[in-house]
């Protein structure tokens, strides 16, 4: 994580780069000739530069510098709040899939150099950490989906079912909304696969969030699976499949004060069939 010193050279950095875009000789060249009274050093700015570029609002190669349209939004803000949106972005973009608590600490000792009013500090350490989260949760899930395609393609050439496998789907990548993950053809149709990929080490259970549409979908479609995989670090592992009934009761109830739209499921894992549904 960058130092809070290190995110204000970034936005000082920005601030030095034309609307249009900037050779990079007339980048470096700008560092020297708009001094910041001895604040940035030219070595700070360019690291600052780079931390631009690693969050998707500079655009940088050998002969030019190019602002995205998110860095003149960032620049036009007063230092406090450009500072701390900067912050924000680069937890996001960082974020990994180890402990958060490292990245927590790193982001309080920041908030702390930061100089922000105990209030605000608290309200942006509760976004950045609420962000974190989101951000882990979601490359998570996508690295949990990418294992399932390449684990249904290789159960399709095991079985000699080579001519399937350009068949295999990541369709979240299309839309999010469609109740399931991955397509996988079958000899017969096409297996419509929802991925959850769980870190918790819990003995016997296997923990995910399941919204109601997935299952509501898992109830109609024949085809559906919930596929279970557990992340381990960057290692993962199938723990294994089963159909949308199963999980119906360890569902909330409806009530007559209203009815659940996503609930956490604490799944037995004996209820886990190996692998993946069979294409057979």
């Amino acid at each position: 994580m960058p130092s809070a010193h290190l995110l204000r050279a970034a936005l000082h950095a920005g601030r030095l780069i034309d609307s249009q875009g900037s050779a990079v000789g007339a980048v470096d060249l700008a560092y020297i000739i708009y001094p910041s009274d001895g604040l940035f050093p030219p070595t700070d700015l360019r690291v600052g530069l780079q931390l631009l570029v690693d969050c998707d609002l500079v655009f940088r190669d050998e002969d030019a510098v190019r602002p995205f349209q998110g860095l003149s939004e960032l620049v036009a803000l007063p230092d406090a709040d450009a500072v701390a949106s900067l912050l924000s972005l680069v937890v996001t973009h960082r974020a990994t899939f180890l402990s958060s608590t490292p990245t927590q600490e790193a982001t309080g000792e920041l908030a702390d150099g930061l100089g922000l009013p105990p209030e605000q500090r608290e309200a942006l350490l509760l976004a950045l950490a609420r962000r974190h989260d989101d951000t882990l949760d979601a490359a998570i899930g996508a690295m949990g989906e990418d294992f399932v395609v390449d684990e249904a393609k290789s159960q399709l050439r095991a079985l000699g079912l080579d001519h399937l496998v350009p068949g295999v789907r990541r369709v979240s990548l299309i839309s999010d909304a469609l109740g399931y993950d991955v397509v996988a053809p079958a000899t017969q149709g096409s297996r419509r696969l929802e991925v959850k990929t769980s870190t918790l080490d819990r003995p016997g259970l296997f923990s995910f969030y399941l919204s109601r549409s997935e299952f509501e979908w898992g109830l109609r479609d024949a085809n559906w699976a919930l596929i279970g995989c557990r992340a381990e670090g960057e290692v993962l592992n199938l723990v294994g499949w089963c159909r949308a009934g199963v999980l119906a009761v360890y569902l909330p109830a409806d009530g007559s004060s209203g009815r659940w739209e996503s609930a956490r499921v604490m799944l037995p894992e004996t209820n886990l069939q190996p692998g993946l549904p069979p294409p057979i």
